[in-house]
């Protein structure tokens, strides 16, 4: 299994059951008349990959863009996480997107014990507590997403959102670029 990074926004929304999309620009976007195995990539229904398709995107130009994940390959979720020692046989790990506290209690006074933050590069596998399956990649304009696939972001208001974190880039939702729709079957083990 490979493992990924995702935002801490992105994690919580998953954690909480409201992600089953993610969303990535495309690395570059595709000019005018860009073509998907003779099919046209200018279509409004987007570009479909089905199952077992891992497949480029080629124009006349033979420029290539990959999606980011792989169909029909899991990943595990690399997080901020700190190790705690104690309670389990061999202690938990807590996780930074959960804004998680624990306490101690020494001589009857119970106080919050301080976390050392690990990075997300830190997590080995056995740590992670979320795992996902790419079941779809599609790309399509930004704007052409559906409300039901907006609302599987997972994000309060996902247009807004984009926007700041995309502006600077120029793949502001005015600009309408083309993203990566990528389904995932999200899995969450231990504790959250």
């Amino acid at each position: 299994m490979k493992s990924t990074r995702l935002r801490s926004d992105e994690i919580t929304a998953i954690v909480e059951r409201r992600k089953t999309i993610i969303l990535r620009p495309l690395s570059a976007q595709p000019p005018d008349g860009f073509v998907f195995n003779g099919l046209s990539f200018a279509s409004d229904k987007g570009l479909f990959m089905p199952p077992g398709t891992l497949g480029t995107l080629n124009n006349k130009n033979s420029m290539s863009i990959k999606p980011p994940y792989i169909l029909g390959q899991f990943y595990w979720v690399r997080e901020r996480f700190a190790k705690v020692m104690g309670g389990e046989p061999f202690g938990f790990s807590v996780y930074k997107s959960n804004k998680e506290t624990v306490t101690v209690e020494s001589s009857g006074i119970t106080r919050e014990k301080e976390l050392k933050w690990l990075s997300a590069s830190d997590m080995e596998e056995k740590d992670s507590r979320i795992a996902f399956e790419v079941i779809s990649i599609t790309a399509k304009h930004i704007n052409d997403l559906s409300t039901t696939e907006m609302m599987q972001v997972g994000t309060g208001n996902f247009k807004v959102e984009w926007d700041i974190r995309y502006f600077k880039q120029g793949l502001d939702t005015e600009k309408n670029p083309w993203v990566w729709v990528i389904g995932i079957k999200a899995r969450i083990n231990r504790r959250s």
